[in-house]
């Protein structure tokens, strides 16, 4: 079995795994910040936490879309810009969330 992930390790240059292991890193801050978001929604605006959950579900269906125009972005200007402007703006985006203490 560790030849086999050794095998599979070799196949990609070590840049590739670079990317992988941030997008991964990206996406469980994303996943850990959502229990906080419904909790900061409900008492920050006075909903439930149904309209709560609603509003943070509606973020995959934006997801959704989002992918799909995406995809077609990165036919035009190459994933590896494309993903290196994303990391960069959510990067951006949640340090400007946490600076202003949300």
């Amino acid at each position: 079995m560790l030849t086999r992930i050794k095998k599979t390790y070799d196949e990609f240059p070590p840049l590739f795994w670079v990317v992988v292991g941030t997008l991964f890193i990206d996406a469980i801050g994303s996943t850990l910040l959502f229990p906080f978001f419904a909790l900061y929604i409900t008492q920050k605006f006075g909903v439930g936490m149904t309209q709560a959950g609603i509003l943070l579900g509606m973020s995959s269906l934006f997801g959704l879309i989002g992918s799909v125009i995406g995809g077609a972005i990165a036919d035009r200007v190459g994933r590896r810009r494309l993903i290196l402007f994303g990391l960069i703006f959510s990067a951006l985006a949640v340090s400007y969330l946490v600076w202003r203490g949300m």
